[in-house]
């Protein structure tokens, strides 16, 4: 019985993450199907930077087809998987802007539900792989916001975007969800360790979720709609996967490919986000979901940088704040504007994108700088400028330098 329930699970966890996986694509189709964009591409390598637009876009119609093929037709869900992972890890290699946490997270699941090498896989080992990825998201999601920069970054995002909008008997709610959602996510984690608590944590689970769509949906004006198809993944897979599930996840895996992939997954979610403290592996693939901690890049201008801009560009500007005389292009209100998805916020894609807009606007000293922070740590990080001549020179961005503000200066800042 056991095992025809996970078999059925697995069916409902393939269609979820293939139509995740295409719901997610279309909600950004610049970012996949653009031939031509304003936001430059980043690629993982040197020698991938200068391939044809029309290469990413053959890719994300493979991947579309992998998926239909993977969820859809169960004599070649082998064939639709590999088809759509390999083309998905192309893409991933072509432009790093895709490294999107639910990308991250359907590329490892469609990987555990492929039975390479082993013609007859234990579906209660892989199933209980997938669960694995699911608690340690929620764990990790959880201890990332563990920190004052996201107490900062929720304080005035709520301020300025939610609570004016929400009902009054809501609001006490809502201002003190900066110290709530993280404890919350660790404890849907440790609750769905625990066989008897996992109906407790689904239920936590789907209102965290719910609460989530309410405020970064189209309810709020939110502008990261890409997460909308995730979060509604999210609800299902917490049912699916841990919804009158009573065993154990600990398994034996006796196979040579079990055993691997068990490693491998462990080590990419459980031990390789540890590393993202210290920034030495990327945020995103550390489960970092609105955790405070991003940096943020800006383009300054002056009236002669923007002389040189072209049109399209020139629609990304925003008022600068401390000055009516320059113009801004935030990364951040860019990508989400063009591409549908938040930057990336790695310093080597922050860089990249900063050369790219300097080399091909030809920008000098006189036009502007590159404005470089991190926004909800004025009282640990400081901030710099760098004009576009060092942008060019630099290998990557240094540390910033250490700067202690007061109480009052926080508060002006």
């Amino acid at each position: 019985m056991t095992h025809q329930a996970e078999q059925h699970r697995a069916k409902v966890v393939r269609f979820l993450v293939a139509g995740g996986v295409t719901l997610g694509m279309l909600l950004s189709q610049d970012l996949w199907f653009s031939v031509e964009r304003q936001l430059p591409r980043v690629a993982l390598l040197t020698a991938l930077n200068n391939m044809p637009g029309e290469l990413d876009l053959l890719l994300a119609v493979i991947v579309l087809v992998g998926c239909v093929v993977f969820a859809g037709l169960p004599a070649y869900r082998n064939v639709g998987g590999i088809i759509a992972l390999s083309a998905g890890l192309m893409l991933a290699a072509l432009d790093q802007l895709r490294w999107q946490p639910w990308c991250y997270q359907y590329w490892l699941t469609i990987l555990i539900l492929l039975p390479l090498g082993s013609p007859r896989p234990n579906v209660l080992r892989c199933m209980n792989l997938v669960r694995w990825i699911s608690i340690a998201t929620y764990l990790w999601s959880g201890l990332h916001k563990c920190n004052h920069g996201f107490a900062q970054f929720y304080g005035s995002w709520v301020q300025q975007d939610f609570l004016t909008q929400s009902p009054a008997a809501l609001r006490p709610l809502i201002e003190s969800g900066y110290w709530i959602a993280g404890p919350l996510e660790i404890l849907i984690g440790i609750l769905f360790l625990i066989p008897a608590s996992r109906r407790i944590a689904v239920v936590l689970a789907c209102t965290l979720h719910l609460a989530i769509l309410l405020l970064l949906g189209p309810v709020f004006n939110g502008d990261n709609l890409v997460i909308l198809p995730w979060n509604v993944v999210m609800i299902a897979l917490a049912i699916v996967l841990f919804w009158n599930f009573k065993a154990g996840l600990g398994t034996p895996l006796p196979g040579k490919r079990e055993t691997v992939l068990a490693w491998t997954v462990g080590l990419l979610v459980f031990l390789m986000p540890m590393l993202s403290i210290m920034r030495a592996w990327p945020l995103y693939l550390s489960f970092h979901l609105y955790s405070g901690q991003q940096q943020r890049m800006q383009l300054v201008l002056t009236p002669a940088g923007v002389a040189k801009l072209d049109t399209d560009h020139r629609k990304q500007l925003l008022p600068s704040p401390v000055s009516d005389k320059l113009q801004v292009i935030d990364y951040l209100n860019w990508s989400l504007d063009t591409l549908g998805v938040p930057v990336v916020d790695e310093s080597r894609v922050l860089l990249a994108i900063s050369k790219k807009l300097a080399g091909k606007f030809s920008l000098t000293a006189g036009d502007g700088f590159f404005y470089h922070d991190f926004p909800n740590y004025l009282d640990r990080k400081a901030w710099r400028k760098y004009t576009p001549e060092e942008i060019l020179l630099l290998e990557k961005l240094p540390e910033l330098p250490s700067l202690k503000l007061s109480k009052h200066e926080r508060n002006r800042q």
